[in-house]
């Protein structure tokens, strides 16, 4: 358990030191709720005066976990010595990093948009494995952390879930924990157990009824009873339109409402369990305590309590971790108590919920509902010789009446919601063709495979086939082998455009973590007639290229276009570099001339000239205050000096 400054990230070194000092640590966690560490500490101690508010105190806070960092919020007056040190998790400072306004489909679509989105200086990364499609909005600016959970509309609310905190990781899972095998039973590894039974949200029963446009059912009785005594009566409302696509009978929607209410557990009140036990570590006993020591938050574990009748499998809802001694000091089991901090969803809101399946399993889950309640009339059609030459399946027992009807016959098979005679928009032909308005395959294998838009189930990427247009979320990364047996990789995001070869060696345009714009560039070639600028803060660099010239201008002041230094590249091999000043006026020139011999000049009329025998003349226009011009000498074949000289 170590000490450390507000600001520190990483954990890799010592701190301040080691909390040696500590009479008492304990991390308390609960599912989809709080997470805090309590510590006493001497006012003696060594690091006492090192112990400030928003300081982070890093410790393990279940076994042979990860260390975690903890910020302390409240400090107590000493008493007896002892300081009361109270530290949250480092999520906790989600509270402070606000969100703007956006909206999703998916979970995994609002949760990748929690970083996207993310106003002010936010440390955390984001995940989830749910594939749950579900509406979700921040409508107007709110802190990430009231979106986790706790708030109606919030992540958790919306599409349930357990969340992992890990360091500056968030997490939702659909299941966080696991069945370990851990049996809990008394006389063995149990040695107190508190038992309460929450019956607020229990119902003794169902009101089912089926409703499609103005069509409506319900059942003769009413109400369906749960299993069970009760010395009360509570209904639940049960739509089950969604169970059944044509009014089911008495019978049918009966059992359905029976077996909702088994697989949900309807009438069984919430149990909570508190399992605690003394340090037993130097009794042979501790073997078998040694057990629950590999169990984790949101596990399951099987208990036995005969004297109290407890014979349950039930959820680690709560830890307490004593870090000192490095085991827990108590766990609990069961149902967790709703409070403003745990975010947990009520009774009515998880029966409601609905388990979150692939793409695929929804449309598999979706064919058998369908073909299991289908039910209709089957008919043979026959020729005028009485040979059947079709079979049909219609809603009702007339042919001509029927209006939804499968039809199969030698031409192929097929739906139509129309009649008899379509058209069949769900349909085999003997030519080979599928149509269909809705196609859900696992795997699909194609030669050529023809589209308007190619669409992520989450719609954070899209390809329209006919315009070209595509959006991309994430990034577009290839990867190529040159002749030379070179990996060559291309990277484009939201970061830029980079080529790596080899991985060692990058070049483009692309941002650093201070958003500075880095052109890292072997060669920037302009276009003939084209022209293009760049810019960076206050400067900016304009390239021309008219076919034949090339000039480069470099501003200081982008919006006055003060003009500081202009490169100029001719079509004869002649170059020259113009510096101006504030007022745009030439301050100083320095060029190449290779009209009769290499000739550089500074100034247009100060002159090195390299002369065919490799000797180096230097020609200026003022030579101890007296004024000189060039001229150039065609008898000579060169440039003379020609005034006082």
């Amino acid at each position: 358990m170590r000490l450390y400054e507000a600001n520190e990230t990483k954990f890799d070194h010592n701190g301040f030191g080691f909390l040696s000092e500590a009479t008492e640590a304990q991390v308390t966690e609960e599912r989809n709720g709080a997470f805090e560490l309590t510590m006493q500490y001497p006012s003696k101690g060594a690091l006492f005066s090192e112990l400030k508010h928003r300081r982070l105190i890093y410790c393990p806070a279940h076994p042979g976990g990860t260390p975690q960092p903890f910020r302390i919020y409240r400090i107590t007056k000493p008493m007896g010595g002892l300081v009361t040190v109270y530290a949250e998790h480092i999520s906790y400072d989600l509270s402070g990093v606000m969100l703007s306004r956006f909206s999703a489909g998916s979970a995994a679509e609002a949760v990748s948009k929690l970083s996207q989105y993310a106003v002010g200086n936010n440390l955390f990364t984001f995940f989830t494995d749910k594939s749950t499609k579900a509406g979700f909005q921040v409508k107007v600016p709110a802190s990430i952390r009231s979106k986790l959970g706790g708030s109606e509309g919030s992540l958790l609310d919306v599409y349930g879930g357990e969340y992992v905190f890990d360091g500056f990781t968030v997490k939702l899972l659909n299941t966080r924990g696991e069945n370990r095998g851990v049996s809990i039973r008394y006389g063995k590894n149990l040695t107190d157990l508190t038992q309460e039974e929450n019956i607020q949200s229990v119902y003794t029963g169902v009101y089912p009824y089926w409703e499609k446009e103005d069509d409506y059912f319900e059942l003769p009785e009413k109400t369906v009873n749960a299993e069970g005594t009760f010395g009360f009566t509570r209904f639940m409302p049960l739509d089950m339109s969604q169970d059944f696509e044509q009014k089911p009978s008495a019978e049918q929607l009966r059992a359905k409402a029976q077996e909702y209410m088994k697989s949900n557990k309807i009438g069984v009140p919430k149990v909570s369990l508190t399992v605690g036990f003394f340090p037993l570590e130097q009794s042979e006993e501790y073997k078998d305590l040694a057990l629950l020591e590999t169990v984790y938050l949101c596990d399951t574990v099987n208990v036995e309590f005969p004297a109290l009748g407890v014979s349950a499998t039930a959820k680690v809802v709560k830890t307490v971790y004593d870090v000192l001694q490095k085991r827990y000091s108590s766990i609990e089991l069961g149902d967790a108590k709703s409070n403003i901090a745990d975010t947990i969803v009520k009774q009515e809101q998880e029966i409601q919920k609905k388990p979150s399946y692939s793409a695929l399993e929804e449309a598999i889950n979706n064919a058998t509902n369908w073909i299991t309640n289908g039910g209709g009339y089957i008919v043979a059609v026959k020729d005028e010789a009485g040979n059947w030459k079709e079979i049909v399946s219609l809603d009702v027992n007339n042919l001509q009446q029927a209006k939804k009807v499968w039809r199969w016959n030698n031409g192929g098979f097929g739906f139509s919601s129309t009649g008899y005679n379509g058209p069949y928009r769900l349909a085999i032909t003997q030519d080979g063709a599928i149509v269909a308005d809705f196609i859900t395959t696992g795997t699909l294998t194609a030669n050529i495979i023809k589209a308007g838009i190619l669409k992520s189930l989450n719609g954070a990427t899209e390809i329209n086939m006919e315009t070209g247009v595509a959006k991309l979320t994430g990034s577009l990364r290839t990867e190529t082998r040159t002749s030379e047996g070179k990996t060559v990789y291309s990277n484009l995001d939201s970061g830029g455009l980079t080529i790596q070869r080899n991985e060692d060696q990058v070049r483009g345009v692309y941002t650093n973590s201070n958003n500075d714009v880095i052109g890292n560039l072997d060669q920037l070639y302009i276009t003939k007639k084209e022209s293009s600028k760049s810019k960076w803060g206050d400067a900016m660099i304009f390239a021309e290229h008219d076919g034949k010239d090339t000039v480069l201008k470099m501003f200081a002041d982008t919006e006055n276009r003060d003009l500081a230094v202009e490169l100029k590249a001719y079509q004869n091999g002649n170059g020259e570099i113009v510096f101006y000043d504030e007022n745009r006026m030439r301050t100083g020139i320095v060029g190449r001339s290779v009209s009769h011999r290499p000739t550089y000049f500074l100034g247009g009329t100060n002159v090195l000239e390299f002369d065919p025998q490799g000797d180096i003349n230097l020609q200026v226009d003022k030579i101890k205050g007296l004024k000189a011009n060039w001229e150039y000498d065609s008898e000579k074949g060169k440039m003379v000096l020609v005034g006082e000289v």
